[in-house]
């Protein structure tokens, strides 16, 4: 069978293009140091590398958060040590409040104290991260979890939580989530409204107390936060 030279010439042309294509894709695969640049040029290993792709971003993402919450953490965990520490100086002043012998210019002084011994664990839970979110809120960032109103009348301290009851949570792996925060209210309570004295109660012995403070386990870190109270009652003020 004979080939006319119009198809010789055809052929020969496709040839070259083809060749030329080749060539082409070989440069750019020596220029990109990338067998694959485009999914045209391998579509299975293409979306290989799509998944490949999206499970690095995926990992990286979660390190980040892994690194993040570790450092909330660690600022939750000195918080609530600061926190600890200015309960056990509370605790200390209501056990001097305690001596029979003080007048009542010694408790009224003891009295002031511990007012702000309060007034300091209120700026506690009320402490923000690096990124000015408050701690304690739950999942309201933007305003601080406890107020405190200074009144004349018994309480004197009257502080109330605002925030919310959620956590805030970040993943650290593809199934795993963990809480980089607890609510205030869980872990300082939601009122400084003490509850009812009982019948005939023996207000002698709670006269020098100006801040009883509650203790709640089971918080971040097995730490213990202050429930605040300020029961200081005048109603007895007993021998100075």
């Amino acid at each position: 069978m004979r080939v006319s030279s119009n198809t010789q010439y055809i052929m020969g042309t496709y040839n070259l293009q083809n060749k030329g294509s080749q060539l082409n894709r070989l440069n750019e695969q020596l220029s990109t140091l990338k067998r694959i640049n485009r999914a045209s040029d391998d579509p299975v290993a293409a979306a290989t590398l799509v998944d490949i792709s999206q499970s690095k971003s995926m990992n990286t993402q979660q390190s980040s958060n892994a690194k993040a919450a570790a450092s909330q953490l660690a600022v939750t965990d000195t918080i609530l040590g600061n926190v600890s520490n200015t309960i056990i100086s509370i605790k200390t002043l209501a056990v001097q409040a305690g001596n029979t012998v003080l007048t009542n210019e010694d408790r009224q002084a003891i009295q002031n104290e511990m007012r702000e011994k309060v007034k300091e664990l209120v700026a506690l839970a009320n402490s923000t991260d690096g990124a000015a979110n408050y701690i304690f809120g739950g999942t309201d960032k933007s305003q601080p979890p406890f107020t405190m109103t200074i009144q004349a009348t018994v309480p004197q301290l009257d502080i109330q939580y605002q925030g919310n009851d959620q956590r805030q949570f970040m993943a650290i792996s593809s199934s795993r989530e963990i809480a980089v925060t607890e609510p205030g209210s869980q872990v300082f309570g939601r009122t400084s409204t003490p509850p009812g004295p009982a019948p005939g109660a023996d207000f002698g012995r709670q006269r020098a107390v100006a801040v009883a403070i509650g203790v709640r386990r089971g918080t971040v870190g097995r730490s213990a936060g202050p429930q605040l109270y300020d029961q200081y009652s005048k109603r007895d003020p007993g021998p100075g």
